[in-house]
């Protein structure tokens, strides 16, 4: 990765490597955490799929 020097590169294109730059530093944890959150549906999902009607009820909770 190369840094643009502060003292000859026009503002402009500082902003604009910077915007680069956070952008993709936002994609990176975007895709993180949908990684995380992808494996937590595929938990609930089995669950969902294992649990029966009859086992799912409120009953032992009183």
């Amino acid at each position: 990765m190369t840094h643009l020097n502060p003292i000859t590169t026009p503002r402009h294109e500082l902003r604009a490597e910077k915007a680069r730059r956070n952008k993709e530093a936002a994609l990176a944890a975007f895709v993180s955490k949908k990684g995380e959150i992808d494996e937590m549906l595929a938990r609930l999902q089995a669950l969902a799929a294992s649990a029966t009607a009859e086992r799912n009820t409120f009953g032992h909770l009183s």
